[in-house]
């Protein structure tokens, strides 16, 4: 993440093997939730820089990622041709 006043890193998010392909922010800009061409799709919470949870459940690399407005559904799609959705509650 970038200060976008000053254009300064001010958050660094590592874990993913391979390339990030997409991302989305929660409503309460606590979590990024990103999907990766390693298959997977990561919850992150913002202030630690932490993964907290590693969902693996395509066959094929995560091409993008949404947050419902309220922050209670996760959806993520895949070059599988497959859309899942999480509800946050459960994971």
């Amino acid at each position: 993440m970038w200060d976008t006043e000053t254009g300064n890193v001010t958050h660094t998010f590592l874990g993913h093997e391979g390339k990030v392909n997409c991302l989305a922010i929660s409503p309460n800009g606590g979590e990024i939730v990103s999907g990766g061409e390693d298959k997977t799709v990561k919850l992150w919470r913002v202030g630690t820089e932490a993964c907290f949870k590693t969902l693996e459940a395509h066959k094929e690399e995560v091409t993008c990622v949404a947050i419902s407005p309220d922050g209670t559904c996760i959806a993520s799609g895949s070059l599988d041709c497959s859309i899942l959705t999480y509800s946050v509650t459960s994971i």
